[in-house]
């Protein structure tokens, strides 16, 4: 079985940053958030075993990038497979009730 490394991209980091921060800050719930954030990275560290174990996303130009998406919760996580270099990259997370469509056709998630 091949080894995998998972890496948090730049806007993902962000992302999950800003989930925290909503739940910490907005809701007032710093507890929920820290928990919510910690399944997160759990998730995404689990991707090393079974990369693959997620479907391709069903936007066509994420999916044509080989885009995956997993959720844990109502978060919503993308990645994708560099298989020539090992590397899961996790490109971002988002609410499962924003308007993905919306935000893949500004490229933030490359």
């Amino acid at each position: 079985m091949k080894a995998w490394l998972v890496v948090l991209s730049e806007q993902a980091k962000a992302d999950i940053l800003d989930i925290h921060d909503y739940i910490a800050f907005e809701l007032l719930s710093p507890e929920s958030a820290s928990k919510l954030t910690d399944k997160i990275v759990e998730a995404t560290d689990e991707l090393a075993i079974f990369p693959k174990k997620y479907p391709l996303c069903r936007f066509s130009k994420q999916k044509e990038k080989g885009h995956r998406a997993m959720s844990v919760g109502r978060q919503r996580i993308f990645y994708k497979i560099l298989e020539e270099t090992g590397v899961i990259m996790v490109t971002g997370v988002l609410y499962e009730g924003r308007n993905a469509a919306k935000i893949f056709s500004q490229d933030s998630f490359t």
